[in-house]
């Protein structure tokens, strides 16, 4: 999956799911409003997770790296469960 694909993934499912819980009883769309994040603020630069040569060497940078927009709990939600 590519950052466009996820991106597409993420604006399709706030707009469709927003009211599904996700994680430890909140909606998505509370999620995403505790971290400040509208869907108009969704963008590929946003989401910050393209990889670089010097990421594979330490597995804190890769962590990093793979939290779309800095957030831990969008990983959980996208990234992992993927």
């Amino acid at each position: 999956m590519t950052s466009k694909h996820l991106l597409r993934f993420i604006k399709k499912t706030l707009k469709t799911n927003s009211d599904q819980e996700v994680i430890n009883g909140k909606t998505l769309q509370k999620v995403f409003d505790d971290l400040g994040i509208s869907a108009y603020d969704l963008s590929v630069d946003a989401l910050n997770m393209k990889a670089d040569k010097n990421l594979f060497h330490r597995f804190d940078r890769f962590n990093q790296k793979y939290n779309p927009m800095g957030a831990a709990d969008l990983r959980t939600i996208y990234v992992s469960l993927l």
